[in-house]
């Protein structure tokens, strides 16, 4: 028997029932998303099934997709005592669960939520709809280095063969493309969004314990390709752009310097030198500042559809909270990435993945929940 779905506002499928068992059971289809299989009249929220496998009657054709209506009440608390399961969502007495950190994960949900951590897959957000980017923005959130590092550890063990292929294939034709003559600092533009940006729905996918093939690493070309290709745009011409006072600065100031040996004092030398080195060291950080600031940016418009610009802006406002955190968060991953590329480069096999999937981790920490935006 195979089921459809929909996911981002858009039709899946078909699958399996193996496979939608499998769907569920790693959240990618939740309570309140829509399905429809062979024998239902209507497209229905799979809450309204998981409990009973209710039936209705059979139709010859899958029925056009009904856009939800204003959401519900949210879900109550659980009464004093009791604890709802972070995985299936049911409500059980806490002594009859297990938990993990915040959680609690019933019985029933216990081996699969076990299994699905030693895989190294995301923990599922606690039961409840997706939020938005104003819920985003109200709440708070952690950068842990260490859990990012060991849960992108497990990630890559686990999945090695499919995520190291796709990150050495799109490395190797970024390398090629910025070796071409004349084109080689036009022909990037056009390439890196699109193929960074399938490589994080690649590293998110598998992470989620989602199904991914190679191909996934390709996606962006075919869906929200010019979104991705101005969401890394807009930062590299941002640097060119900060490049060019740094360019009027230091030309001028290397001519006067040369000439303020032989006509001038040490006090006018010592002045132009202070003032240039001053005004790059901010043109500097400010390019730092604006590239921590939209750290997550693309990962938004390849995973949840946003535009580039209000990517951009969410990824800033959210990132604002605990810059500093992110920054050293950047510089860690960064410094084990070179670390692996001096090891005569074969260490890159390891921590270029292990870079992705790190900085993957901290994106489905904090955006994971958040809505997908309508394509």
């Amino acid at each position: 028997m195979n089921w459809f779905y929909v996911e981002g506002g858009q039709q899946r499928g078909p699958v399996t029932q193996e496979e939608f068992d499998r769907l569920a059971a790693t959240g990618v289809i939740a309570d309140n998303t829509l399905v429809w299989r062979e024998g239902m009249a209507a497209w229905q929220p799979w809450s309204s099934l998981r409990p009973v496998g209710a039936q209705p009657g059979a139709v010859s054709d899958i029925p056009p997709i009904v856009t939800p209506g204003p959401a519900s009440d949210p879900i109550p608390a659980p009464a004093p005592g009791r604890v709802r399961c972070a995985e299936c969502g049911g409500d059980f007495a806490t002594e009859e669960t297990l938990r993990y950190g915040e959680r609690h994960v019933c019985a029933t949900c216990k081996p699969r939520f076990l299994q699905r951590l030693s895989e190294g897959a995301a923990l599922l957000r606690q039961a409840g709809r997706p939020v938005s980017p104003e819920q985003v923005l109200a709440r708070d959130y952690q950068v842990d280095i260490g859990s990012c590092a060991s849960r992108a550890h497990t990630l890559i063990t686990s999945n090695y063969g499919l995520l190291l292929a796709a990150a050495v294939v799109v490395g190797l034709i970024l390398a090629a493309a910025g070796m071409i003559p004349l084109l080689n600092l036009i022909v990037p533009l056009f390439l890196t969004g699109p193929l960074v940006g399938g490589l994080y729905r690649l590293y998110l996918a598998r992470l989620r314990g989602q199904p991914a093939d190679f191909g996934m690493a390709f996606s962006g070309f075919s869906s929200d390709y010019w979104q991705l290709v101005l969401c890394q745009m807009f930062p590299s011409l941002l640097g060119f752009a900060i490049m060019i006072p740094m360019a009027m600065i230091m030309g001028p100031a290397a001519i006067f310097l040369g000439r303020a040996n032989i006509t001038s004092g040490a006090m006018a030398t010592g002045a132009v030198a202070i003032f240039a080195g001053l005004m790059i060291f901010i043109l500097i950080i400010l390019g730092i500042y604006f590239y921590i600031s939209w750290y997550f940016a693309l990962r938004l418009v390849a995973d949840k559809g946003f535009q580039f610009w209000p990517a951009l802006q969410l990824s800033r406002r959210v990132v604002g909270k605990h810059w500093w955190g992110v920054f050293w968060f950047s510089i860690v991953s960064g410094v084990l990435m070179v670390l692996g590329a001096l090891l005569c480069l074969f260490g890159l096999l390891y921590t270029g993945p292990l870079y992705v999937a790190m900085s993957s981790y901290l994106y489905e920490d904090i955006f994971g929940d958040l809505a997908p935006q309508p394509r």
